[in-house]
């Protein structure tokens, strides 16, 4: 599994099927907690709000774009 779909904060999870016990990983993948985080510093310090949808869109390519690039620079 490569390092951006690892969890950010793993939650391991029991289920019990007859008598078999697994565990199961779950939450955010670190791509899209570091995406999160850089949307969050984006719309913080944004002033453009005239175009809503124009602005979401470049907002979100932004965050993943930042994301994408901090995962390149974190070592494996």
């Amino acid at each position: 599994m490569d390092n951006s779909k690892r969890p950010a904060y793993p939650n391991a999870c029991a289920s019990w099927l007859d008598d078999d016990q697994e565990f199961e990983i779950s939450g955010l993948t670190k791509r899209e907690y570091f995406a999160a985080m850089a949307m969050q510093g984006i719309l913080a310090n944004s002033p453009d709000w005239d175009n809503q949808e124009k602005h979401h869109e470049m907002v979100a390519k932004m965050s993943i774009g930042y994301a994408n690039e901090l995962l390149k620079q974190l070592p494996q």
